[in-house]
């Protein structure tokens, strides 16, 4: 029984941390510095992400696809590409590179 009632415990309290943000959103006022900050957290997160993968994938995949995927991105990065279709592209470019290199 004590199982049940701390899954229900952890369930409320996640509930309500998710809710927090929405109900306090009027209330809460955040300074322009801090805006700025949070408005570049996504990308922050993204970009941690991706150089992630790279260092993960330079282990175990094929050093050419990763600097073809790189070199893509980045230039889509530079004309403003949207960054799903960065990912998107610069993900089929390695897939692609992969691909002929294991049948050569």
């Amino acid at each position: 029984m004590t199982a049940w009632v701390t899954v229900a415990l952890v369930g409320a309290l996640s509930l309500g941390f998710r809710l927090l943000p929405l109900v306090m959103a009027n209330r809460l006022r955040i300074d322009e510095t801090r805006q700025r900050l949070l408005l570049h957290a996504g990308v922050a997160a993204m970009t941690a992400l991706t150089v992630n993968a790279v260092v993960n994938a330079a282990r175990t995949g094929p050093p050419d696809g990763i600097a073809v995927a790189l070199g893509v991105g980045a230039v889509l990065s530079w004309r403003g590409v949207e960054m799903i279709w960065v990912v998107l592209i610069g993900g089929s470019a390695y897939g692609l590179v992969a691909l002929v290199s294991s049948l050569s």
